[in-house]
């Protein structure tokens, strides 16, 4: 079960994106998530022990026995299958429970459990709702969630707020949970914390950050060393940076001009903020921020396309970005070769942040780019995070251009072709010249980033 649920997630993902994978057996997973939506399907209306309850039939991860409640981020790429797939009344549920949730307590939990109520997850509900109104075009329902929404935004710009003006993860955790996801984290590292000899201090802190990765949904893996409550994570700021676009454009539909000034003011604040903490002009790449040493992560993650999907950098930084796929495919450890599995990244980032930010004129030249990026790799070496958790050393240095030939290969069969990724040629200079005009906010405003892709 649990690979039918990563496969049907990554599907229902490449179908929005439109993304075709070239895999065969695709068709077959597409045919059992279209049979099987019905399986996914709950309707719990009253609080039954741990479980919340909820106004509207909801969808749920899996058809098993396991994760029968509805989850935060999982539900906004589990929408877009079901307008795919002609379940629109499901997607809309969906939605108005998430909101639901966020009138009742203030902000939408990692699931509708009374044991997630420490944590939220990476916000996505703008974005859910914003489909919605495409569908429907009902303007008293967007104002309702449109003033739901601010009050979820309202709980990241208060609980989750760095010195830096950017955000983090973080958590309410009681004692009692701390212990438990110390607990918890030491059997998924294969050690026992509490007899490392750490103090009282440092075991709470590593427990709180254990807990803010799981608000994450990267639990658990390297990318913030541990320290998750540290970092200003690209992903969720892009969320962010999102959310404020969204207000402007619900505010704009909704007649209201101030607010759409204040959106668009706020959604520029942070896209330099973004520019100033967090890119590396050496590196000419995207990292977490750790505001409490005041340093750019030096760990390279999937998350750096978020910045893609939500348009939160100028148009001029999408070839850099790029850039990370060779690395993030395929890279060395050990003397051997592994394969990062992109296919939920791609479809939740890389695609749909490749198609918008880019005009279609002209192709991504995969090739031409890869050649040069490897062999920037092989000399600098990049610290590489595995989704699986495993701890990468850096790319050891070797024949550049014959790996460079089957990363560009293997790139073209995870279906990054010329047929379904574009952007304007202009992109593959690398100097400021080359650079075409940044992509306003004002832009991104009038851009119909969903229905288009």
């Amino acid at each position: 079960m649990k690979k039918i649920l990563i496969v049907m997630s990554a599907a229902a993902g490449l179908a929005f994106a439109g993304c075709r994978p070239q895999n065969p057996d695709v068709p077959a997973v597409r045919e059992f998530i279209r049979d099987n939506w019905h399986t996914t399907v709950q309707h719990c209306t009253a609080d039954t022990a741990t479980l919340i309850g909820l106004p509207y039939p909801y969808t749920v991860p899996t058809a098993g026995a396991m994760f029968r409640e509805m989850y935060y981020w999982d539900t906004f790429f589990t929408n877009e299958g079901l307008v795919r797939d002609g379940h629109p009344e499901l997607a809309k549920g969906n939605t108005d429970n998430l909101l639901y949730m966020v009138r009742r307590f203030g902000k939408v939990y990692n699931g509708s459990r009374t044991y997630y109520e420490a944590r939220s997850q990476t916000p996505y509900l703008s974005m859910m709702v914003d489909r919605i109104y495409r569908l429907t075009g009902d303007k008293q329902w967007l104002a309702d969630a449109y003033q739901t929404l601010k009050e979820e935004y309202g709980f990241w710009m208060r609980e989750r707020l760095t010195p830096t003006g950017l955000n983090r993860y973080g958590s309410s955790a009681s004692d009692a949970l701390v212990d438990e996801f110390l607990v918890t984290g030491g059997k998924r590292l294969g050690t026992d914390l509490f007899d490392k000899g750490y103090t009282p201090e440092r075991l709470h802190k590593l427990g709180l950050d254990f807990v803010a990765e799981a608000e994450s949904g990267w639990d658990f893996n390297p990318r913030y060393d541990r320290r998750c409550t540290d970092f200003c994570p690209l992903d969720l700021n892009a969320n962010l940076f999102m959310y404020e676009v969204n207000f402007a454009r619900f505010a704009q539909e909704l007649g209201r001009t101030d607010e759409i000034r204040e959106w668009i003011a706020k959604a520029e604040l942070r896209r330099a903020r973004i520019l100033q903490y967090c890119y590396d002009p050496e590196a000419k790449q995207f990292y977490d921020y750790d505001y409490v040493n005041g340093r750019r992560s030096d760990v390279l993650s999937g998350a750096v396309f978020a910045l893609l999907y939500s348009g939160a950098v100028p148009r001029e930084y999408a070839g850099d970005i790029v850039q990370a796929l060779i690395p993030l495919r395929h890279r060395r450890l050990r003397g051997q070769a592994l394969r990062l599995p992109l296919p939920v990244v791609l479809s939740q980032h890389v695609a749909p942040g490749l198609l918008l930010c880019g005009d279609g004129t002209g192709p991504l030249r995969i090739r031409q780019r890869g050649r040069t990026h490897c062999r920037q790799m092989d000399e600098s070496g990049h610290r590489i995070v595995q989704d699986d958790g495993q701890p990468l050393g850096k790319v050891q240095r070797g024949n550049g251009n014959d790996r460079c030939q089957q990363r560009i290969r293997d790139a073209r069969d995870a279906g990054l072709d010329r047929r379904h990724l574009h952007l304007s040629g202009r992109l593959s200079g690398r100097g400021d010249a080359a650079r075409p005009a940044a992509l306003g906010i004002h832009e991104l405003l009038t851009t119909n980033k969903i229905t288009t892709l």
